[in-house]
């Protein structure tokens, strides 16, 4: 390893949901922001930056022509504010998957954003969290 280079030994992957129902993929990692830039680097080949002070966010990169979109955030110690942060980023990945798919928050369709922020909390919930200090906990 070069001097000044990061040591990434803890292979962290990112977690996959499909969205049979919306044919759309997202993925999903909690790490630190260092760990990001690099996975981002090693799945999708592009560069990223993180603003000092960020904690998490919600992107979209393109893999084999398909978009996939990407929820990160950073593990905290308070478990209530890791909550908060997760649905915050699960609502912009809720966004996007309906302009996606051509739906628009409005009155006829605030339930589909609702279903649908919940069934990715659920599905977060169902997995195993790793972290970069290779602790396993659930959400």
């Amino acid at each position: 390893m070069k001097k000044g280079e990061k040591n990434h030994k803890v292979s962290l992957k990112f977690e996959h949901i499909w969205l049979d129902w919306l044919k759309i993929n997202i993925y999903w990692i909690v790490c630190s922001s260092e760990e990001f830039i690099f996975r981002v680097k090693c799945e999708f080949n592009k560069p990223c930056e993180i603003p000092a002070g960020v904690d998490g966010g919600f992107n979209v990169y393109t893999k084999d022509d398909t978009p996939i979109g990407v929820i990160w955030v950073k593990r905290r110690f308070n478990e209530t504010d890791f909550q908060l942060a997760l649905v915050h980023e699960c609502f912009h990945a809720v966004h996007w998957v309906c302009k996606e798919r051509g739906i628009c928050l409005d009155d006829s369709s605030d339930e589909v954003y609702a279903y649908l922020l919940m069934h990715l909390m659920k599905e977060l919930s169902r997995k195993e969290i790793k972290d970069g200090n290779e602790t396993m906990q659930r959400l």
